[in-house]
This record gives structure tokens, sequence and C-alpha cells, in this order.
């Protein structure tokens, strides 16, 4: 079957996700006329821009599932998605976690090469992982600190602005976990926590590794060095990696024999996109 003579159903098509899954489309050939960007009544009509092309936001509505190859959610909605599988269209993407994508592909060389045992894990999610409203609501909260206005909160539960806020969605952790688990198919312990930072975009985490089999510096460096990482010995931060693929490992060092420590700096929604791409790839070879 040629994926690309039928469309791509987009749900939550104003999402910052939804512009980088239209982006990756078009990147791996999908023809800008199979793409479907779909909204509810107030977002139809809009536009999705990525560099210089731009598709119509469609109605979600009155959209026939029937026709499309598969419907990628970029944005949770519970009626379009059942309405996509009653009408027999593979859905992609409920349940991804860009920051658990991420680290199953930082890592999966390493607990294939010396056997990760236990993660303890601490994230910093930047406000792009509560969607475009996030990312204005901090702008908006920045702006009238400096204007000595007053602070208004829709998305965070208190001011984000020159501040952090620990696990706002604590469910969020253990999808985390559980979403590296199946990634590198294994049951070890994991041990998450997270908190949101006054950053627009790009994530960081800070992982504290035990392994099974004690390797040398140069295997654990060679196993963080993948085609989708790269490993260097400046300090990597979100402004490294803001709208960018790359995974950088950062921090690399072994406090003790057994364990080693390190950063990792991504795009959360640009990790997003790629896992959603695989998911989809996987679905439609098995179509």
């Amino acid at each position: 079957m040629n994926a690309y003579t039928r469309p791509l159903a987009i749900i939550g098509a104003d999402s910052l996700l939804a512009e980088a899954i239209c982006e990756r489309a078009l990147a791996l050939g999908w023809p800008l006329e199979m793409v479907r960007p779909l909204g509810r009544e107030d977002q139809v009509g809009e536009w999705v821009e990525f560099g210089d092309q731009s598709l119509e936001i469609g109605d979600l509505d009155k959209f026939d599932f029937h026709e499309c190859v598969a419907c990628i959610v970029a944005s949770r909605d519970e009626a379009a998605i059942a309405a996509a599988q009653t009408a027999g269209c593979p859905v992609i993407g409920e349940n991804v976690d860009g920051a658990a994508t991420a680290v199953v592909t930082a890592l999966a060389n390493l607990h294939q090469t010396a056997g990760i045992v236990e993660i303890r894990a601490t994230l910093l999610r930047a406000s792009a992982n509560f969607g475009r409203a996030g990312v204005e609501e901090l702008a908006q909260q920045t702006q009238a600190l400096f204007n000595q206005h007053t602070i208004q909160r829709y998305i965070f539960p208190k001011r984000l602005a020159f501040n952090v806020l620990p696990a706002i969605r604590p469910d969020t952790a253990s999808h985390f976990a559980d979403s590296i688990k199946a990634g590198l198919d294994s049951n070890f312990l994991i041990l998450a926590t997270e908190a949101t930072v006054p950053v627009f975009y790009g994530d960081l985490i800070q992982l504290d590794i035990s392994l099974a089999a004690t390797v040398s510096a140069e295997q654990i460096q060679t196993a963080l060095q993948t085609a989708a990482t790269l490993l260097t010995d400046e300090q990597a931060s979100p402004m490294d990696v803001a709208g960018q693929d790359d995974i950088l490992v950062s921090g690399l060092r072994s406090p003790a024999p057994g364990r080693i420590s390190l950063w990792l700096a991504f795009d959360g929604t640009r990790q997003a996109a790629t896992a959603i791409f695989a998911e989809l790839a996987h679905a439609l070879a098995d179509a």
C-alpha cells in the first residue's frame, strides 16, 4: 500500500506538536495535499505554518476518517479519537512522551552494552510541554513582571516566570518511567521526578544510572555516541536544542564503579514527533 495516496489526519492542528509533525511529514516526502490538519470550530480556517509552507485547518466535526491512512494525535481530543477508531483509522501518538523518547534513544546502546539496573531521573520540562498556551502564558507573565502588571494564571497553578514548579502533573512522572521501560524492553527500577522551569523551549534531564556490568569509559562514550545523540564536553542547555532533533549528552562522569551520571538536553516536542513517525511507520508496515 502506498501511504502517500491517502490522507494523513492530524488532531489538534493548532498545537506546537502539530507544527513539528507537519514539518516532519513533508520532510519525509508526504505530499502537502495529503496532510489534513484538523481542529474544532474556533480553529477552522486558521493556518499551520512551518518554514515557507502552510496548511489550512479543517473541521474535525465534519471530517470523514474512513479515507485516512492514519490519524495522529497532536492534542488530545477524546471525541475525535473515538470517531477515528470507529472509522477503523489507526490512531497514532496517544501516549507519546518526548522526554522518554530522548532517554530511550540515548541509552539504548548503553543498556545493550552494560545492562541498566536502575535510573534516577530529574526532568526539567519547558513551558512548551503545556502546548502553545503554556509558552504564551510564560511570555505574558514575564512581560507583566517587567512592567509591574498583575500576573495572570490559566495553565500553571502558580507563577512560572522566574520560578520553578515541581510536579505540576504528578501522573506524568510515572508515565515517563513506564515509557522508558517499554522503550528499552526492561523492568529495571526508575525513580523519576520532574519540575516545570521558566524556559520556553528545550528540556533537560539529569540521570544517575547504575549498570550491571563494569565497562570502560571508552565503551560508555561509544555507547552514548549514536546517530541521534551527540556527546559533548560543553554544558548542553535547552537553548542549544530548541527546534532541533539532536539529543545532547553532557556532564558525563562516573561517581563510583558501575555508576554513571549525565545530562541530556533535547527538544521534547521534536522528540515526540520523532516517536510518532516511528509508530506510524510500524503501523503502516503492519497494514
